[in-house]
């Protein structure tokens, strides 16, 4: 008796769920932040961030499937109407792969890596022309606290305001 009264409830609150990204709802229309928020919205595209964050084995970095898969997420995602981009380690790789990096390790031509091995040498290749100083924590989080068993890719998603699709 009490599941299926919990289960409605449930259900009820889930249907009454509004997506909404417009942090700005906070703050009264003629105050300064509102007003430059809206003028990069108009001028930029996003301006509200998030991540979404791919927990994956210790070299998920340099699985061909598991960047394939990301890549398939983040097209998928850049057509919504909300999203005005996606940016993660498999946009790094495709750029420097369509700058012939693929062809600099020995890999043969493609958007990304098709081998394990052709995305660690693909990766120390953008390293070593970055003088290391590629900030990969932004993108990859590698096995460690709070996620010892696990690589962390992050996709950086930048969100439209819900109010600027609907104007």
């Amino acid at each position: 008796l009490l599941l299926p009264l919990l289960l409605g409830l449930g259900i009820s609150g889930g249907l009454r769920i509004e997506p909404n990204t417009d942090f700005l709802g906070f703050f009264r229309p003629e105050t300064a932040l509102v007003r430059d928020a809206e003028r990069i919205q108009g001028l930029f595209g996003g301006v509200a961030p998030c991540e979404l964050i791919v927990a994956g084995p210790p070299d998920a970095a340099h699985d061909p499937a598991i960047l394939a898969a990301m890549d398939a997420l983040e097209r998928e995602l850049e057509q919504e109407s909300l999203v005005d981009g996606c940016a993660s380690l498999v946009d790094v790789l495709a750029a420097a792969s369509s700058m012939g990096a693929s062809a600099m390790v020995g890999a043969a031509p493609s958007r990304l890596p098709q081998t394990r091995e052709d995305a660690e040498r693909m990766e120390g290749l953008i390293q070593a022309v970055a003088g290391r100083n590629l900030p990969m924590e932004r993108l990859v989080s590698p096995p460690g606290p709070p996620h010892p068993e696990q690589t962390w890719l992050r996709i950086k998603v930048r969100a439209r305001l819900w109010s600027a699709v609907w104007a």
